[in-house]
């Protein structure tokens, strides 16, 4: 699946609101994901958890988590 490409100003806004629902982004800093694959299965188990947010919204998160934190490697 490709990445969804959005703008990373807006998503990095959409990961804060998101993500704070339930937990400090010190938690995403401490252990990031480190490639494609890891953000998405990070974002589902926090939908997992309990998350609630459209999926316009998690396709933000995770395109922010890529970009931010990600390596090159799928």
């Amino acid at each position: 699946l490709a990445l969804k490409e959005f703008d990373l100003n807006v998503a990095k806004l959409t990961f804060e609101a998101t993500c704070t629902q339930c937990h400090s982004l010190k938690n995403v800093e401490r252990k990031p994901p480190g490639t494609a694959d890891e953000a998405k299965a990070l974002v589902a188990r926090m939908v997992d958890n309990g998350l609630e947010a459209e999926q316009g919204e998690l396709e933000q998160v995770v395109f922010y988590l890529v970009k931010m934190y990600a390596s090159s490697k799928p």
